[in-house]
């Protein structure tokens, strides 16, 4: 999301630069960026890339002053920095192995973006983005492994530019002409190695230029998350530094371990012992076979082994091969679902798993011969690919329903099993996306509630679960006696906001986890609102019994507490997580917890404040029965409406 700028110029001089090139200004914001608070580590690869990037533009950068790109000295100048440059060794290595550690960083990043959505609206750019970066960072990985000269990266060259000649049937000569355009000769010479160099030199800095635009895209439209939910408020999120930047770095200390773990104790692993030997046109190896991160693509290559129509079947696997890349620019135009996360798509998760099977087992049989059973495979293998993103996309999107438990499963994770309890003592917990819940709870009691024998005033924020409190989780604030004047809260400045003796219980899972849960049913197609937010437990536990009578503190919350009535309410604000609007189902979703919560033999009550006809009804059919409904149309009568909820449990008889 584009965010106002939190930049402000500490003196003149950073006000002159600011009015004329404003970089502190953007790199300020860059760092203020809000960013989802629920981001996981699979997001930190985006940082590992820019680290992998920059650590080859440097180390290629020195290697150059000491490579001589012709035949007759490219191998041997790899040969004098190996062995006579000082640490020529190390930074041979470290631009090898860091190859490979960007392409594992890059299929880790792909693989997040298309588990979580991160192609779909309005992230098309920044994805389309990152295909580009992909296609070059291709592209300048097979020109650097020509630059050796050895004997695979000889052959490799031969063979993948041979490719083009596939043109020539369709057009004859088009082919052959573009093959020898790219040679600069007649064979594979000392003018190929000249271009493959100079481009590989170009490419990179291409790259960052493309990175940049991919960054900037980022800032735009804000950072995707793993619930695939929209931020909708300052709430949902927090700066980028530090909470991110310390994650990140994290992240990339441990990806460094391993990278150094390979450039020191198996450089050579992901290589070929083939391009050990000086490249010989006239020798050709038994099996030609290219870097392992072309492997799949290569795999895909080779399945084509059959005319199609009028195409022939090299000219078949050549465009399979830049077809398997080309289609995923189209991903967010073929993927026709509403929802974005994967985590809330029962039926398209396996397929999108079997997906990346495909894509390992591609580059497993990429690099055998291309004979008997690794053929079947591969065009097994590489139908399943096309079909993916051509049939199953488009198809499951349109008939795939959201899990149906996804309401059942957010019951589950907050209010576990209930255990048999034979306490008869009832706290209030309001838990309200109306501020006013928070503030006439108190006086529950206060305004004769009867047998009410604790308030119990949860701290939340207008629509999200929040923490006051320095440490996380969201929190519950339990006291024994609310008739004593003593304001937990100096903000209010409000003595009627009272409840002394505080004592913290965390709920059964953190904050985020809390969030996370609550948001996957806006995941799950149910986008009106953030469900949950309006709800307010009431928890009756036998662990409390001393509490009430004021003889002990309170016991940290735990499995034995008991949920045995839950108070469901909304104001004005938040109609539409009651009510389907334009297609939303959030009705659906309210009356799925509340039947979840009915099974488990919880009772619901029900207070509509501010609703519309949408949001009544619902609410309506969630109460337990008729005497669990409420309406409120004021703060007087929503306050009346809290006591006549909190007589009503009090009569509750929780013996069994």
């Amino acid at each position: 999301m584009s965010h106002e700028s939190t930049y402000h110029p500490q003196s003149a001089t950073e006000r002159w630069i600011d009015d004329r090139l404003p970089l502190p200004r953007m790199a300020s914001d860059f760092m203020a960026m809000p960013t989802p608070r629920n981001l996981n580590y699979f997001y930190t690869f985006g940082g590992i890339l820019t680290f992998c990037l920059l650590v080859q533009i440097v180390t290629g950068i020195v290697l150059a002053m000491h490579y001589k790109p012709s035949a007759m000295n490219a191998f041997a100048s790899v040969e004098h920095i190996m062995r006579d440059v000082n640490w020529g060794w190390l930074l041979r290595y470290t631009h090898a192995v860091g190859a490979s550690m960007f392409f594992i960083a890059v299929f880790i990043h792909m693989a997040r973006g298309l588990w979580y959505g991160s192609y779909k609206a309005p992230r098309e750019i920044l994805w389309m983005l990152g295909v580009v970066i992909f296609l070059l960072m291709m592209a300048t990985a097979f020109m650097g492994y020509a630059l050796v000269w050895g004997q695979m990266s000889f052959w490799g060259v031969t063979v993948i530019t041979n490719l083009f000649s596939s043109v020539d049937a369709l057009i004859p000569g088009l082919g052959t002409g573009i093959v020898q355009w790219i040679w600069g000769d007649y064979a594979v010479s000392d003018a190929t190695l000249n271009r493959m160099f100079a481009l590989h030199y170009l490419l990179p800095f291409a790259i960052a230029g493309t990175v940049g635009l991919h960054i900037w895209a980022l800032h735009v439209t804000g950072s995707n998350n793993p619930q695939g939910i929209e931020v909708k408020q300052n709430t949902d999120t927090l700066p980028f530094h530090p909470y991110f930047t310390v994650k990140d770095m994290f992240a990339l200390g441990v990806f460094c371990l391993f990278f150094a773990w390979v450039v020191f104790q198996a450089p050579n692993y992901l290589g070929h012992a083939d391009n050990y030997i000086e490249a010989n046109p006239l020798s050709t190896p038994a099996h030609i076979v290219p870097e392992w991160y072309f492997l799949p693509f290569y795999a895909i290559l080779r399945a084509v082994t059959f005319d199609v129509l009028f195409i022939p079947a090299k000219l078949g696997g050549v465009i399979a091969m830049f077809g398997s890349i080309v289609v995923l620019f189209f991903l967010p135009w073929l993927d026709r679902s509403r929802v974005k996360s994967a985590n809330h798509r029962p039926i398209y998760k396996w397929f999108l798993v079997a997906l990346f099977v495909s894509v390992c087992a591609l580059g497993y049989l990429g690099a055998k011969p291309a004979e008997g059973i690794y053929v079947v495979l591969s065009q097994i293998f590489t139908a399943y690919y096309f079909a993916h993103f051509l049939i199953v996309m488009p198809f499951i999107g349109i008939i795939e329903r959201p899990s149906d438990r996804a309401a059942k499963d957010l019951v589950e994770e907050i209010i576990p099993e209930q255990p048999r309890s034979k306490s008869n003592r009832v706290a209030l917990a309001p838990y309200s996306a109306s501020v006013n819940a928070g503030i006439y709870a108190p006086d529950v009691t206060a305004s004769g509630a009867g047998n009410v024998d604790t308030c119990v005033v949860s701290r939340v924020g207008s629509a999200r679960l929040t923490d006051e409190k320095p440490s996380s989780g969201a929190y519950l604030e339990v006291v024994s006696d609310p008739e004593s004047a003593n304001d937990l809260d100096p903000h209010q400045g409000d003595s009627s906001y009272a409840c002394p003796e505080a004592e913290i219980l965390p709920l059964s899972k953190s904050r985020n986890e809390l969030n996370d849960r609550i948001d996957s049913l806006s995941a799950a197609g149910y986008t009106a609102g953030h469900l949950g937010t309006a709800w307010a437990w009431y928890m009756i536990s036998p662990e409390w019994k001393s509490v009430f009578t004021g003889a002990a503190k309170p016991k940290k919350y735990d499995d034995k507490d008991v949920i045995k009535a839950v108070l469901l309410m909304t104001d004005g604000a938040y109609n539409t997580m009651f009510s389907g609007t334009d297609g939303d189902t959030s009705d659906q979703t309210a009356r799925d917890l509340c039947d979840a919560m009915k099974a488990k033999g919880i009772a619901v009550y029900s207070v509509a404040f501010e609703a519309g006809d949408d949001a009544e009804e619902t609410l309506r059919y969630c109460a337990s029965s008729a005497t669990h409904y409420f309406t409120a149309d004021s703060s007087n009568e929503l306050r009346t409406a809290f006591v006549n909820v909190a007589k009503e449990l009090t009569s509750l008889r929780l013996t069994e």
